[in-house]
């Protein structure tokens, strides 16, 4: 008796578990291609030391560490004025689209060279440029553009 009902019983939960085990499909997801932080941004100073109301020029170079290409990529840099007292971030001096139109390959990497102003009356002390890579004007591959705290990439210059 036990044994027809051990066997009933197996019986009973064999179509279950063959259920249980089929892989699900799942739907794509945007996240199966898009992966944040994937250009790496590698942009610095030509020297460290700067006067008020000089020319820098700002070298380096992109990396798209992706499968796929990457066509119609922006390069968005912010020049702020390090205060390490505040609770706020850093006073952003300019925020601006330096190169536009960036189309890179699969694990294409690109050398930029972007010149900069410096205000004439800009005070001493360190700055830092911050840069962020978008595409199509609006999806943040590397950095977020509207913070001040996550970046694609980070260098900093004294003036």
């Amino acid at each position: 008796m036990r044994r027809v009902l051990a066997l009933s019983l197996s019986l009973g939960f064999l179509p279950f578990l063959a259920f249980a085990q089929t892989p699900v499909s799942k739907a794509p997801s945007c996240f199966d291609y898009y992966h944040f932080q994937s250009v790496e941004i590698d942009l610095h100073g030509e020297k460290q030391i700067y006067k008020a109301g000089e020319g820098v020029k700002f070298i380096g170079s992109l990396t798209n560490k992706n499968g796929y290409p990457l066509v119609g990529g922006s390069l968005v840099l912010r020049v702020s004025k390090l205060d390490p007292r505040s609770q706020l971030g850093n006073d952003i001096i300019e925020e601006w689209t330096a190169k536009d139109n960036i189309n890179l390959m699969a694990g294409e990497k690109q050398f930029i060279s972007i010149p900069y102003q410096l205000a004439s009356g800009l005070p001493t002390g360190t700055y830092t440029l911050t840069s962020y890579f978008l595409t199509s004007k609006k999806f943040n591959i590397s950095g977020l553009s509207f913070t001040d705290d996550i970046y694609g990439g980070y260098t900093t210059f004294s003036v």
